[in-house]
């Protein structure tokens, strides 16, 4: 039996389907991914949406760029608000004057406690055989494309979000086996050396004691599977009207937290 933690760890795309299924719109999933800087409405210069309004768009079937993505994850360490990344956040003249300040536009994006669950999900996929065994807590993601043209890591510290792309700017440059192409062998590893360059660093850039922050009261009971699930769905997440059936998936029972 699988729960929501051993799907994202596993990377186990029917739970993720089933999921969406029971949720019953891809609406839902569109306002979140708005909330966090992808915006649901941009378009492509083919005219097509960036965020689709497709049961896909569960599997990672969106045009976004890596910075828009890394944003995204960004939110998790810090207690479910967005800030709109800046590439200058200051700048100084020769005297040390402040000429320029970017003003950090900050939303809350999630709930505190759900978002918990998230950061909690994401640091659980670093332990066990997965840990890279850093002295920095850390939480991530792999992702790969299809054909292994595309190996992606998102990866989180208490004080760093930390996006990571590898592949081709042509789509047949790309391996030939998943078993070396998928992003845990080509991206995952380029976080972990950044981060252990860090730890060694001696300027005082980095600090490796720096905790998540902890959850809010009622994580516990959020996360009691045996509580949770035969319970129906919030009201937040149910459609306005039944969606059709466009998912097909294998039947698989899951509980829906740890």
């Amino acid at each position: 039996m699988y729960n929501l933690y051993h799907g994202l760890l596993y990377s186990k795309n029917s739970i993720t389907v089933r999921l969406l299924k029971e949720i019953g719109s891809v609406e839902p999933l569109r306002d979140l991914l708005d909330k966090l800087g992808i915006s649901k409405n941009e378009k492509l210069p083919n005219g097509r949406l960036a965020v689709p309004q497709l049961p896909s768009i569960a599997l990672g079937a969106v045009d976004i760029s890596l910075i828009q993505l890394t944003a995204a994850y960004a939110t998790f360490a810090n207690n479910g608000t967005y800030t709109v990344p800046v590439l200058i956040k200051r700048i100084k003249d020769k005297e040390g004057k402040v000429i320029y300040e970017a003003k950090q536009k900050v939303t809350k994006a999630i709930d505190p406690l759900y978002n918990a669950i998230m950061l909690d999900m994401l640091v659980n996929n670093e332990t066990g055989e997965f840990s890279m065994h850093l002295k920095t807590p850390n939480g991530g993601k792999t992702g790969t494309t299809d054909d292994q043209c595309d190996g992606w890591y998102m990866g989180l510290t208490p004080d760093l979000a930390v996006g990571i792309w590898t592949g081709g700017d042509d789509k047949w440059i790309r391996f030939l086996r998943d078993d070396v192409g998928q992003g845990y062998f080509t991206a995952k590893p380029v976080f972990e050396k950044f981060i252990r360059k860090l730890e060694k660093d001696t300027t005082g850039i980095h600090n490796a004691n720096t905790k998540f922050i902890d959850p809010p009261s009622g994580f516990k009971e959020l996360t009691n599977c045996k509580k949770h699930k035969t319970e129906p769905l919030p009201e937040f997440l149910r459609p306005k009207k039944p969606a059709e059936d466009s998912l097909k998936v294998q039947h698989i029972q899951i509980d829906t937290l740890k």
